[in-house]
């Protein structure tokens, strides 16, 4: 291998350590904030993140778990304009999530969780329409991975309060 070849591959090896380094320590940070149920906070840094890793499992997970904990928070706080908006972008994680990760149960459990988040804001045939693709994908979760919780907890709560 020439001189130059060496150098690159060493420039290379570098680079993806300090990412890797910084990668983990945004995680760890996202993670404490989480637990502290600083959820915002939290979410910045798992967006961080993603922006390192966007084809990274956890990353997917946390954001749209993330995304939908703080559209709910604006539910309680009767904030719809903000909730509906966090609720939007969970969902579009969570499609992601699905395209990456199609074998994932959780990828499939927050996705029909995200939809049953957005039904709260919507009216007869939208909600219709809701409810089937909260009940296809909280099926096609419980399918992979039946001993989840999840998923039966989706459907029951969606069950109470939507036609399905």
């Amino acid at each position: 291998m020439n001189y130059f070849l060496k150098t690159i591959l060493i420039f290379v090896l570098f680079i993806s350590s300090i990412y890797a380094k910084d990668f983990k320590e945004v995680m760890q940070r996202g993670d404490e904030l989480y637990k502290s149920f600083e959820n915002k906070q939290a979410l910045q840094f798992y967006l961080k993140a993603y922006e390192i890793a966007p084809d990274d499992y956890e990353v997917l997970l946390r954001v749209t778990r993330t995304y939908n904990d703080i559209g709910e928070e604006y539910v309680e706080l009767e904030d719809n304009k903000n909730a509906e908006m966090y609720i939007n972008e969970a969902i579009r994680i969570a499609e992601v999530f699905i395209k990456k990760y199609p074998d994932s149960a959780a990828a499939y459990s927050y996705l029909a969780m995200s939809y049953g988040n957005l039904a709260i804001f919507k009216g007869g045939r939208d909600r219709v329409k809701l409810a089937h693709k909260i009940k296809d994908n909280a099926s096609a979760s419980m399918k992979m991975n039946p001993n989840d919780y999840l998923p039966y907890l989706i459907l029951e709560f969606t069950t109470e309060r939507l036609p399905v």
